[in-house]
């Protein structure tokens, strides 16, 4: 037992969750899929979640978005993510919210993506 208590402390297991910091503003990597009723991101850091974008404050991306014309896409995205959750869509549930403040990049989704 204090093996197992040495070894946590050391932190060597580590929350997957410990890059993403609810509140704080960073920039995420990851898969934007355009859905007729709910879209989502899946970031790179936690391919397992799945996010709803909302508060989208940059005004360029249904732009970026229809200059790449592919679905789903590789995006960069400046923004906030929420506390893990429970959050609905219209037919979707999602892990967290997340306010875009900015698009970085938006490219082709290329199979080194994520």
């Amino acid at each position: 037992m204090a093996i197992c208590l040495l070894i946590s402390s050391c932190g060597i297991f580590e929350n997957d969750d410990a890059d993403i910091v609810a509140g704080v503003e960073d920039v995420y990597a990851g898969i934007y899929t355009q859905g007729i009723e709910d879209s989502n991101f899946n970031p790179c850091i936690d391919q397992d979640e799945s996010w709803q974008l909302v508060e989208i404050e940059d005004t360029t991306f249904v732009a970026q978005l229809q200059e790449v014309n592919e679905n789903p896409v590789y995006m960069e995205l400046r923004g906030t993510p929420s506390e893990k959750g429970e959050f609905r869509g219209i037919f979707a549930t999602f892990d967290r919210q997340f306010t875009v403040n900015e698009v970085v990049r938006v490219t082709s989704r290329r199979e080194r993506d994520c």
